[in-house]
């Protein structure tokens, strides 16, 4: 059977479409996340992250994160009151909840847990559930 002038450029036209369609299903890094496991450490260790936000009772607070690679951290928070300003620290020792890093886990000096879940990480900011909230951090710069 002779193969017409259409069906040979109808063959090419699936062949091109299926090419295309297979690239379509490679997984692109369209930003800066972590692609590897020592490099979502590298990426949160070392800096300063920071928030800014009032408290129930209308005060401004600054909550700061440091994160050590072995393991320790430290919370800091700094409230400004009208006639001073209060800044309290508070130590932790922190580890991934998940291979995939995208969770935290902390506990501080007096046994507390907290949960840093659905967290995403980027070399400016660190974002997800803290505690009960949503949260972003900007990253201020090593320390």
């Amino acid at each position: 059977m002779k193969e017409t002038e259409f069906s040979i450029y109808t063959k090419w036209i699936f062949v091109l479409l299926t090419i295309f369609n297979l690239q379509a299903c490679e997984i692109e890094w369209d930003d800066d996340r972590p692609r590897y496991p020592g490099e979502a450490t590298d990426m949160l260790c070392y800096k300063i992250w920071s928030d800014t936000f009032r408290n129930n009772q209308g005060f401004t607070v600054t909550q700061e994160l440091r994160f050590w690679a072995d393991g320790y951290g430290e919370e800091t928070l700094r409230t400004v009151y009208p006639d001073r300003t209060q800044i309290e620290t508070f130590p932790f020792e922190w580890r991934w909840n998940s291979y995939h890093y995208d969770a935290l886990i902390w506990r501080y000096r007096d046994g507390a847990e907290t949960y840093f879940d659905q967290l995403r990480l980027d070399f400016s900011t660190l974002s997800g559930r803290f505690g009960p909230d949503s949260v972003t951090f900007y990253n201020m710069g090593r320390f």
